[in-house]
């Protein structure tokens, strides 16, 4: 809904925690958008749940033709490496560190393997979008309203 909204198409769009929970689902999301390629790098989410990070590429673009790297060390399917004739594309939706047992050792794991992934693409990289849930500093007092200053 949110494309045919627009008065532009992008070349590409990053969606994150695109849970399709059947075959139906997906199905119904790849019509309405007839104009874009999906690059899923869980295939499908029904087919092999996690937190469902897809590419949108508009057919015909500079960018269309590329694909999917494949990243073993992302089982939760957060990060979509899309490489094209023009270099890199990444599209992320990084783990959140709270209460949940293990979860402050696979955000680490991410950064660890995210930041290689991207310093192995340094020359070749032409975007990393998405929510990479940065933690802030412990400098920034978040309990403070800051805008209007």
């Amino acid at each position: 809904m949110m494309l045919r909204e627009l008065s532009f198409q992008p070349d590409i769009l990053c969606l994150q925690e695109t849970k399709f929970c059947d075959e139906k689902a997906e199905k119904r999301a790849k019509e309405a958008t007839p104009q874009y390629d999906w690059h899923i790098p869980a295939g499908s989410y029904y087919r092999c749940p996690g937190r469902g990070v897809a590419l949108l590429v508009k057919k015909g673009s500079k960018l269309a033709g590329g694909q999917l790297l494949e990243l073993p060390w992302d089982n939760e399917h957060r990060v979509a490496a899309y490489e094209t004739k023009f270099g890199l594309v990444v599209g992320t939706y990084m783990p959140t560190v709270s209460g949940r047992q293990g979860r402050l050792e696979k955000r680490l794991d991410y950064e660890k393997d995210l930041t290689s992934l991207l310093s192995k693409h340094k020359d070749r990289l032409l975007a990393v979008v998405g929510d990479m849930n940065v933690a802030p500093s412990d400098e920034l007092d978040c309990s403070t309203p800051f805008w209007g200053k």
